[in-house]
């Protein structure tokens, strides 16, 4: 039997190399369109009564997935997505393409807005992934061979160490982090395609914030500090080990300078 979400293929296409992604089958991703109505009922036609309706103008489309991490196939296309260019203050976009056999999908000029990275101890590494981009559209074929996929099992997180402001958390229970970019989309609707009966889709966005966030929940244990602290400039280290002797570590996460807060709960 064929199931719609588990057949289908995702890939990146960046710097004209197609990379195949793993996701989850809660893969999603749709375009909606603004409608300008107007009134039917004329002098001459009184009994008109309902509505007329147009459309000429597109809202950015949205996307959704969540990857299990595979840190060769996975992590090495994404880290460079959320990473802005200072230079020119923007993200680079990409293409993304899902391949359902008998149907492909392309997401053009498509910007990660949102990664999520989601860590517990003993689970697979997951990211879950949203954005927005210009146009949803159904293409004939994919745009290049994709890269052979890695057979590598998912990486699977054994032991998670966080040390804010020099000290180590004895007891990590969870880990949440997740970077967002906030993008703004510049109003794209022209009179000539307006009149040619033409849709406008957005073309071009700028990068207006960016932020990082998250939370790290600990068990409090007899030995450990309880009470309620704060911090507006604290440095917050966060290294991922899939073996107790690894080294160096799977990954680190290095916040420079991260508003910090503990709270009881």
């Amino acid at each position: 039997m064929y199931n719609f979400k588990k057949e289908g293929r995702l890939y990146f296409y960046i710097d004209s190399i197609l990379y195949p992604i793993d996701v989850y089958p809660d893969l999603s991703f749709s375009q909606t369109f603004n409608e300008q109505s107007y009134n039917k009922k004329t002098l001459h036609n009184q009994l008109a009564l309902n509505q007329g309706a147009t459309i000429v103008e597109a809202n950015p489309a949205n996307f959704s997935f969540t990857i299990p991490i595979k840190y060769a196939t996975e992590l090495a296309p994404l880290s460079g997505l959320f990473e802005p260019d200072y230079i020119t203050g923007t993200i680079a976009p990409i293409d993304i393409y899902v391949d359902f056999s008998n149907k492909i999908y392309k997401l053009a000029t498509s910007v990660i807005e949102n990664i999520t990275f989601n860590i517990e101890s003993r689970a697979v590494f997951t990211a879950s992934v949203s954005g927005t981009a210009s146009i949803l559209s159904e293409v004939a074929s994919l745009p290049a061979t994709p890269e052979v996929s890695n057979t590598d099992p998912y990486t699977i997180i054994r032991g998670v160490e966080v040390t804010v402001d020099g000290i180590v958390l004895p007891s990590i229970a969870a880990v949440n982090l997740e970077v967002n970019n906030s993008i703004e989309w510049t109003k794209n609707s022209t009179i000539h395609k307006s009149v040619v009966s033409q849709i406008a889709y957005k073309e071009s966005y700028s990068l207006t914030e960016r932020r990082v966030s998250g939370s790290v929940t600990e068990f409090i244990l007899e030995n450990s500090i309880s009470s309620p602290d704060f911090d507006a400039s604290v440095p917050i280290v966060i290294k991922l080990y899939t073996d107790s002797n690894q080294n160096p570590p799977f990954l680190t996460f290095n916040l420079a300078e991260a508003v910090y807060t503990r709270r009881l709960n």
